[in-house]
């Protein structure tokens, strides 16, 4: 069975490590952009691979929601968490429009996060 990969983007250097680290322990492959341009450079070279890509909302250059959409016009069907250290109001819709499926606030617990990437990976596709 192959691997899925995951694309985690994210400025900060421990959370990024973190998430990579609790990502390849549950066996899954995992390329890491510390900003969207970064991401986009990845993505481009690994799309068809790709499943998931789990974003920073808010970084440096470009953020979560421009990323998003960024990674959509490569593919479409490319699903998004986004983790966000603000509280996420009236931004929902654009996230839907973005192609993010789920947000998780920071600080969160492994668990969460292992949780959305589980649930977005195995939900079963109409």
């Amino acid at each position: 069975q192959l691997k899925e990969t995951i694309l985690v983007v994210e400025d900060s250097d421990s959370v990024r490590n973190l998430i990579s680290r609790k990502l390849s322990k549950l066996n899954l492959n995992v390329l890491a952009a510390k900003n969207g341009k970064e991401a986009l450079e990845l993505f481009e070279k690994n799309s068809k691979d790709i499943k998931l890509v789990i974003t920073d909302m808010v970084m440096p250059e470009m953020g979560g929601i421009e990323l998003s959409r960024a990674l959509r016009s490569f593919n479409p069907a490319i699903k998004v968490i986004a983790l966000s250290g603000y509280p996420l109001g009236s931004e929902t819709s654009d996230l839907l429009d973005a192609g993010i499926v789920k947000c998780i606030q920071k600080p969160f617990q492994g668990q969460t996060l292992v949780q959305a990437v589980h649930s977005v990976l195995h939900e079963t596709q109409e």
